[in-house]
């Protein structure tokens, strides 16, 4: 066999064959178009894939689709986080999250100047999420102090459409690194769950959004017990019952959809392993295009 046949052969079995080595689904789409002229044609869909539509599994097991345009990341609701960006390391005092709640001024805020909008929110709640913890960021109540979580996020900022979440790190997190094995640092996702009104017709979606509590966070006397901020558990299967499927992403041309997968979760404390089996077989792939690229 000639170097030419075995690298095409490599390449198409790397990224259109991906179930042969048990790795799933390579950014959740099969990258491969066909032949052309006796060369598969991958580059460009892996290049489109990963700047701004790309898969991941999250920390409960569950495959989450991801939409990203401009940096900002688009949810399986009305909602737009502006940051932070999927997988990113985070740490300091708080956790800040911006959200967008106007669909990029397709929506009239305040909501209250059109009450009888068919499109509009009727709540978001925010959790930091992992197999071990379920911790508060908002549950859309006022809280009694404003060290332990942040209240109902719409209420932020009135007169702005970008919802500023600034929340302080439980004394848990408090530390550098991904930390010991029994740490509550680690791996996380930001668990956004939506109620809202899309075209006359009501949901409650939830979205995770994968972080790493992995950078520094200083000791304060602000932070509060994680205990006072944790709730139940829940399963993937439990979450997946309770939100509902959206035919379409309401603000992105041809919609985009969520889809499930039983695979292992992340444990808190592990570090961040992420998916650095689905990254080497994507950089080989991207290697055997770039040799092909030359011998042509």
């Amino acid at each position: 066999m000639n170097v030419r046949l075995f690298l095409i052969k490599m390449q198409y079995f790397l990224l259109c064959k991906p179930e042969l080595y048990g790795g799933g689904r390579i950014y959740g789409r099969k990258l491969c178009t066909g032949r052309k002229h006796g060369r598969i044609q991958c580059r460009t869909q892996l290049r489109r894939r990963i700047t701004s539509d790309f898969d991941q599994i999250n920390k409960l097991g569950i495959m989450v689709n991801f939409t990203i345009v401009n940096g900002q990341v688009y949810t399986p609701g009305l909602a737009i986080v502006d940051s932070p960006q999927p997988n990113t390391p985070l740490g300091g005092d708080n956790l800040q999250v911006a959200i967008d709640v106007s669909g990029n001024g397709k929506l009239p805020w305040p909501a209250s100047t059109q009450p009888d909008w068919s499109t509009r929110f009727h709540d978001i709640t925010l959790f930091l999420t992992s197999e071990s913890h379920n911790f508060t960021i908002s549950n859309g109540t006022k809280p009694a102090s404003n060290t332990s979580y942040v209240g109902p996020v719409l209420d932020l900022e009135p007169s702005s459409t970008v919802k500023h979440v600034n929340w302080i790190w439980p004394e848990c997190l408090v530390g550098d690194g991904s930390g010991s094995k029994n740490s509550a640092r680690g791996a996380y996702n930001i668990s956004m769950h939506q109620s809202f009104l899309w075209n006359g017709t009501d949901y409650y979606t939830v979205f995770d959004l994968p972080i790493s509590v992995t950078n520094s966070v200083p000791k304060s006397d602000d932070r509060i017990d994680c205990d006072l901020l944790e709730n139940k558990l829940s399963s993937a299967a439990e979450i997946g019952e309770s939100s509902d499927s959206l035919p379409g992403q309401p603000w992105v041309e041809g919609g985009v959809s969520t889809t499930a997968s039983s695979t292992d979760v992340t444990q808190t404390g592990a570090g961040n392993r992420g998916h650095s089996g689905f990254t080497r077989v994507a950089g080989i792939a991207i290697a055997a295009t770039a040799i092909l690229h030359f011998l042509s």
